[in-house]
């Protein structure tokens, strides 16, 4: 998923993310997190950035659920506003990734995708 978001930002001269382990742990976590209240607060009620354990000056964050593969995520984050904004955001520069499949849920395969600004 990674090289498919920096695929699209280079299409806009944008520099490429770099995979970042502490936001990938942050990144599974919300992906299992969205499966009991989608949406960007978490089951404890505090906001999606208090999963990120890293330094960050700014953060953000895509989910999604219902797309089986990572090209097709994309390619609907890229279709909407709000997800294509922080893709393509300048000021990020690390990315984290994270899938949760459960196939007992209505929507099967749900997507994390946190981005940070050290």
């Amino acid at each position: 998923m990674v090289a498919l978001v920096n695929d699209e930002r280079s299409k806009e001269n944008l520099p490429p993310l770099t995979m970042n382990s502490s936001l990938r742990a942050s990144a599974r976590l919300r992906a299992r997190e969205i499966v009991d209240v989608w949406g960007h607060t978490r089951p404890n009620g505090t906001r999606f950035f208090t999963a990120v354990t890293i330094a960050y000056s700014r953060v953000g964050e895509n989910i999604g659920a219902g797309c089986p593969t990572p090209a097709r995520v994309v390619q609907r984050w890229m279709e909407s506003p709000g997800h294509r904004s922080n893709i393509m955001n300048p000021c990020f520069t690390l990315i984290g990734v994270g899938c949760h499949y459960d196939s007992t849920q209505p929507y099967g395969t749900y997507w994390g995708q946190i981005f940070a600004t050290p």
